[in-house]
């Protein structure tokens, strides 16, 4: 099996979306920050995690595998979408952000494992309500069996932590 290193974090895709821009008055920046406290104000801290056939081309334009069951040498492409995360504002920003830990195990036992395996913080004079990560994994020649992919979200703006898990086989 070839070694998963933090060189993986070279493939990582982010996608930004500024779908949801936020109406202005004559600065801005007062009711851009109101509009922000009020985006998703009691949505959960929570994560969205799959198996995708590729690259997703944007914020939820991924196309979800049909099976859970890759080749032994095929990529496998994961795609987040963390919802309910909070911002930072200041000098007309909003800023947000996120680490991960990424841990995949078989029968039980870990195989590979890396705490803050990605970390981002991105400014927008927009508080961007769509965020995606998009990974692909070279597992190499890693053996027939059954996987978990376990995933922590760290919410840099916010004391919020969310986890998903990602369950595949490789036949």
């Amino acid at each position: 099996m070839k070694r998963l290193t933090t060189a993986i974090v070279a493939t990582l895709l982010i996608g930004l979306s500024a779908a949801h821009e936020l109406p202005a008055d004559s600065d801005g920046a007062s009711l851009k920050a109101g509009a922000a406290s009020m985006v998703r104000p009691t949505a959960p801290f929570g994560l969205t995690a799959l198996l995708e056939t590729a690259k997703a081309a944007g914020w939820g334009m991924y196309d979800a595998r049909k099976t859970h069951h890759v080749k032994v040498g095929e990529t496998v492409y994961l795609y987040l979408e963390p919802t309910g995360y909070k911002y930072r504002h200041a000098n007309d920003m909003f800023t947000f952000g996120f680490s991960l830990d990424l841990r995949l195990t078989h029968d039980g036992k870990t195989v590979y494992s890396k705490d803050n395996f990605f970390d981002v913080d991105r400014s927008s004079h927009h508080a961007n309500a769509e965020f995606f990560m998009d990974a692909d994994l070279d597992l190499g020649q890693t053996p027939p069996g059954d996987y978990v992919i376990d995933v922590v979200l760290h919410d840099h703006s916010a004391d919020q932590v969310a986890r998903a898990q990602v369950l595949f086989t490789i036949d």
